[in-house]
C-alpha cells in the first residue's frame, strides 16, 4: 500500500466504509516500516507522519460518530510460565486485527474497548452514543462494575 494508491481509491470512489481508508493508511505505515532501516529517513518520515496521522485522524472520525482512529491490538494472554527457556519475545503483531462492535440502528464500526462493550453484559446487541442520543435514550446499567 502507498500514497498513490489511497489517493486513486479515493478518487475512484472504492471505499465503502471510512475505515476501509483508515486501514490501508495503517497498512502504507506498516509496509514502511517492514521494508526499510530503522536507520533510514523513509523510516524517519514515517513514524513523524503515522504520529500526526494518529493525532489527527481521531477527531476526524470522532466529528463522523465513530470512537477514534486508532489501531488497537488485542491478543490472546499465554501463561508464560508454562513457556520453555530463559527468555520470552513479545512484539506487536500487526496481523491480529481490531476489534469491532457494529452499532445496530447506524452501521458504524466502533472499537469494542474504546465503547466498553462486551456481549455477556449487553447480549441484545449495541446501540452508539450517537444513536442513543437521537432516540432520547440511554444505555442499559452494567450492573457488573465495581463501586
Amino acid at each position: 500500500m502507498n500514497l498513490s494508491t489511497i489517493e486513486r481509491k479515493l478518487v475512484a470512489g472504492q471505499y465503502k466504509e471510512t475505515w476501509e481508508y483508515v486501514d490501508d493508511v495503517w497498512r502504507m505505515f506498516d509496509n514502511a516500516w517492514v521494508y526499510n532501516r530503522k536507520s533510514s529517513k523513509v523510516n524517519d518520515y514515517r513514524t513523524k507522519l503515522s504520529e500526526v496521522f494518529e493525532a489527527e485522524i481521531s477527531s476526524v472520525m470522532q466529528s463522523l460518530g465513530y470512537c477514534c482512529g486508532v489501531r488497537q491490538f488485542f491478543t490472546q494472554q499465554k501463561c508464560y510460565s508454562n513457556l520453555q527457556g530463559d527468555e520470552i519475545e513479545l512484539i506487536d503483531d500487526p496481523s491480529q486485527p481490531s476489534v469491532f462492535v457494529d452499532c445496530d440502528e447506524c452501521g458504524r464500526k466502533l472499537h469494542k474497548i474504546c465503547v466498553l462493550h462486551f456481549e455477556p453484559i449487553w447480549n441484545d446487541g449495541f446501540t452508539c452514543e450517537n444513536c442513543l442520543e437521537a432516540k432520547g435514550a440511554k444505555r442499559k446499567e452494567n450492573k457488573y462494575t465495581a463501586s
